[in-house]
């Protein structure tokens, strides 16, 4: 089988895309990954075949957006980039498609891809990282207020939901027509929301961690966290090593790897760990955010394997990313959110309905704040079971396995169509 896949988004939504990819090399597919210019390094490591498509310079200027606090200025600047990656990605994919043996492997975000896919007869997949990437009545994107809305009636939630749908693929739909036309396909027949989410669409999440109801529909297989495993192949930095060794289970924070915004955030991780008396790992590459003079209980690091030491640490402080979550699920480490952009508001519920970690949002962090929730989640041992129990969950399901399966079914059923 040759597997064409098309990530699009930062790298919490690529990574998965590159593990799936490599586990199905491991099954003798053949793999090409069309991606931006920024994941080449990532996508070569990883043994995988990659194709440009869009620079690092576009990817860094989408990412370097300051005002990441207004959802609706960052949600509209998204779409418009996804809108014009979709001619470049849609030439891509017919330009290394095989007629007959190619499958598709997209982005829920992709639009170039299910084109290319009407265009040439190819089956198509749509990958859904996170539960927020299907749209629901009942469970609606969360703001930076974290204000929950099941409270509300279902008949009433339905009014804003089908409004911001509404406004949505009103855009969506022009710009889509007109590329059909150019392309010689018929213009839409359906709404924009039943096109985007037309199965199949594989959910990269578990059912438990989707609690809420899902007006999603039930040939949505869920079929769990899909880990890229880098750190296979990266050891945990020798001085790392001795300080986990030197002392009690320290605090690991870390951010999105798009947030360049962060040295407050760690200016106050250090103060709290010398106030609560606790030992610290700090996370990131952008080196200017951290403070100048760290105190002898604290260090810095640009990169840790995670899968090798969160289950040495006593909890892991981070943005909310889908990926970060899952690594510290898996390991039984507890978590303290604090939620940074779109999604990671919704994780951050979740994380606090399993009862594996607590969030801390917006102006509420601060010295007192970050001190009393560590505190909190330190001294009650059933954030730390219940993380286990996640942990177990986890590894009971066996997510690699269950998504390479579903990608083969669909070359098997464009084989029998013929």
């Amino acid at each position: 089988m040759h597997v064409i896949m098309t990530p699009v988004g930062s790298a919490g939504d690529v990574l998965p895309h590159v593990a799936l990819g490599q586990a199905l090399r491991k099954r003798g597919h053949e793999v090409v990954v069309l991606a931006n210019e920024h994941f080449q390094g990532m996508i070569e490591e990883a043994d995988l075949e990659f194709v440009q498509v869009g620079t690092a310079a576009s990817y860094a200027a989408i990412m370097d957006q300051t005002d990441l606090s207004n959802p609706h200025r960052v949600g509209r600047l998204l779409l418009q980039h996804l809108l014009a990656l979709m001619p470049r990605t849609f030439h891509a994919i017919l330009e290394h498609a095989r007629p007959g043996e190619s499958v598709l492997v997209c982005s829920l975000s992709d639009f170039g891809a299910p084109l290319a896919g009407e265009k040439k007869n190819l089956p198509v997949a749509r990958l859904a990282v996170e539960p927020t990437s299907l749209p629901s009545t009942y469970n609606p994107m969360l703001t930076p207020g974290m204000r929950r809305m099941d409270w509300i009636p279902d008949w009433l939630l339905r009014k804003p939901t089908s409004l911001a749908v509404w406004l949505f693929g009103r855009e969506v739909r022009r710009r889509l027509d007109e590329f059909r036309e150019e392309i010689e396909l018929p213009p839409i027949r359906t709404s924009i929301l039943a096109w985007w989410q037309a199965p199949p669409v594989i959910g990269l999440f578990p059912e438990w961690f989707a609690l809420y109801r899902q007006d999603r529909s039930e040939s949505t297989p869920l079929t769990g966290f899909l880990r890229y495993r880098r750190e296979e192949g990266v050891k945990t930095p020798r001085e790392l090593a001795d300080f986990l060794d030197g002392g009690p289970p320290p605090m690991v924070f870390t951010v999105a790897s798009f947030n360049t915004q962060a040295h407050e955030y760690f200016s106050v991780a250090v103060n709290v760990a010398e106030r609560i008396g606790g030992r610290a790992v700090l996370v990131t590459p952008h080196r200017a955010q951290i403070p100048s003079d760290l105190p002898a209980n604290v260090v810095h690091f640009d990169y840790v394997p995670f899968a090798d030491i969160l289950s040495r640490c006593a909890v892991l402080v981070h943005n909310g990313g889908i990926g970060t979550l899952a690594e510290a699920l898996v390991a039984g480490t507890p978590q303290l959110i604090v939620p940074y952009f779109g999604a990671h508001f919704d994780h951050a519920m979740r994380l606090r309905d399993l009862g594996a970690g607590d969030y801390i949002v917006g102006r509420k962090f601060g010295d007192r704040s970050l001190s009393e929730k560590l505190t909190s989640i330190l001294e009650n041992e059933s954030f730390r079971q219940n993380a286990q129990r996640c942990s177990e969950l986890i590894a009971k399901q066996d997510a690699e396995d269950e998504t390479c399966r579903l990608v083969e079914e669909l070359d098997r059923a464009a084989a029998v169509r013929g």
